[in-house]
């Protein structure tokens, strides 16, 4: 297949974890008996003779967070505007929180300078704040193909799952779907990244659970972490955000 998809999404959304199970799922309908963190988070999979996928990769594209809005692109660059997209969407209000601790508890794994301040000076930054999530979720609501949304995935991830593969040319058996979710399950990956599962998926500082790359996945945590006034402020920004997302206030 000569057709490329690109999974498009904004850090903190799930990526890992729906690369987790694609990979897996890759993995038991080909009986390529994979092993290692990096061939199943990271491998190319239609380059190998037994697999017969189009070429697709997982990217947070352009990096917005390193940017400030006013450097964002006007529009996807031209390769992705010519290949097929699938955004994986998460609340930006979710999203934010994960960024926070990513930054301030992770910053040696992402390669970043490490943000000392609050979660409530994180999220009104000019670049790494929630205003910036929104405006790179509107530069692509006009480029995606398909749209996947890390809420369902929690709800039904089988069902998800199924439908990602699809878009990917695979039709999965019930019994690799079940294996797959398993496999990328909260609790395995807990699990895989106290042994450094994968350079994505390893622990960062141990007694800490707020340092782990898979921390709680919870829908809506936001609020457990954001105080009232924060709360109203990402809300504001929530109402710039185009409602082909879904996500409302």
């Amino acid at each position: 297949m000569s057709r490329a998809v690109y999974i498009v999404s904004y850090p903190g959304s799930g990526r890992t974890w729906l690369g987790l199970m694609v990979g897996k799922a890759i993995d038991l309908h080909f009986g390529l008996e994979l092993t290692s963190g990096k061939a199943l988070l990271e491998g190319r999979f239609w380059l190998n003779p037994k697999v017969n996928m189009p070429e697709f990769h997982f990217v947070h594209a352009d990096r917005p967070y390193l940017k400030a809005i006013s450097k964002y692109r006007p529009q996807p660059e031209p390769k992705y505007r010519d290949a097929e997209i699938v955004f994986l969407a998460r609340d930006p209000r979710d999203i934010i929180v994960s960024m926070f601790f990513k930054f301030s508890r992770r910053w040696e794994v992402i390669k970043v300078r490490r943000f000392t301040g609050t979660l409530s000076e994180f999220m009104r930054h000019e670049k790494y704040g929630i205003e910036g999530i929104v405006a790179y979720y509107n530069l692509w609501a006009d480029a995606w193909t398909w749209q996947i949304h890390y809420e369902d995935m929690r709800e039904n991830p089988n069902q998800e799952l199924a439908w990602m593969l699809r878009q990917l040319g695979m039709t999965a058996s019930p019994e690799t779907l079940d294996e797959a979710v398993q496999f990328a399950s909260f609790d395995n990956m807990w699990k895989l990244e106290s042994t450094n599962f994968n350079a994505w998926l390893r622990e960062t500082k141990k007694g800490d659970p707020e340092s782990r790359r898979v921390r709680r996945g919870k829908v809506g945590g936001y609020v457990d972490y954001m105080t009232p006034d924060d709360i109203a402020f990402a809300n504001e920004a929530m109402r710039g955000l185009d409602p082909y997302y879904g996500y409302g206030i």
